[in-house]
């Protein structure tokens, strides 16, 4: 009995961590990049985010720097630097900001 609850609990372990990355998957994608400071004027600055690989390509350090906002709580990216690495702020914006009219990483 004790094995059938501990498997139990084991699964519905499991199940929540691939509902949660699914999750964070989509907020990640939501996450919106702009450069201009005007749209951040009325967000919460969260804190700084930057790509972790120098080497990496454009699409990546982006979206290394929205994952890094998201798990401060951020839905918006404010690059401040884009050169051989990318640094920027992560913001909370309420209403977030339209991903229609910032950049958004295309479909692969």
């Amino acid at each position: 009995m004790r094995y059938l609850i501990e498997r139990l609990v084991l699964t519905a372990f499991s199940a929540a961590a691939l509902v949660a990355c699914g999750s964070i998957r989509e907020q990640v994608s939501a996450t919106v990049v702009t450069a201009i400071a005007s749209d951040v004027t009325k967000c919460k600055r969260l804190g700084f985010v930057a790509t972790t690989s120098p080497d990496s390509d454009k699409y990546t350090g982006l979206d290394q720097m929205r994952a890094q906002a998201v798990q401060k709580g951020g839905n918006t990216v404010y690059v401040t630097s884009y050169s051989q690495s990318t640094t920027g702020t992560a913001y909370a914006c309420d209403p977030p900001l339209n991903p229609d009219t910032h950049f958004a990483r295309p479909e692969s």
